[in-house]
């Protein structure tokens, strides 16, 4: 049997991208499994990825779809409301260099973002995130 890896790169407010190309992916999987099974079966991700991963805010894709079960749609509509609170702001380097420069956005309202979210889909909003040997991990 295979194992299927589902990555999701960052990009900032570009990892919308991922989520749409991911829909099409899945729509066209759902086609295969109805045509297979001879029924209205769907599938989400998390039903048939082993694993997902991310970085940045492609972590934060990989927790909507592979630990809190999200569909696609939904995760869109979230990742629409996140983005704001995400990226509403650049830092003074970005700003100051008109956009030419890589623009950083706040660690903390990424993770403030992941909080609100577990909140939202009833998870403990206080799941200890600790940052080790230079990477944050989530706790669960």
């Amino acid at each position: 049997m295979t194992n299927l890896l589902l990555f999701a790169d960052g990009g900032g407010v570009r990892g919308l991208s991922t989520l749409l190309i991911l829909q099409d992916l899945m729509s066209r999987i759902n086609i295969c499994v109805r045509n297979q099974r001879d029924s209205e079966d769907h599938v989400d991700p998390h039903e048939i990825f082993d694993l997902v991963a991310g970085t940045s805010t492609g972590g934060l894709i990989a927790i909507m779809l592979g630990k809190l079960g999200m569909t696609i749609e939904e995760c869109i509509e979230a990742y629409h409301e996140l983005s704001k609170t995400i990226f509403s702001k650049k830092t003074l380097r970005g700003r100051a260099t008109f956009g030419l420069d890589i623009p950083r956005y706040s660690g903390s309202r990424l993770r403030g973002a992941v909080c609100k979210l577990l909140k939202d889909k009833g998870f403990d909003d206080k799941l200890p995130m600790e940052y080790t040997n230079g990477r944050d991990r989530i706790a669960w």
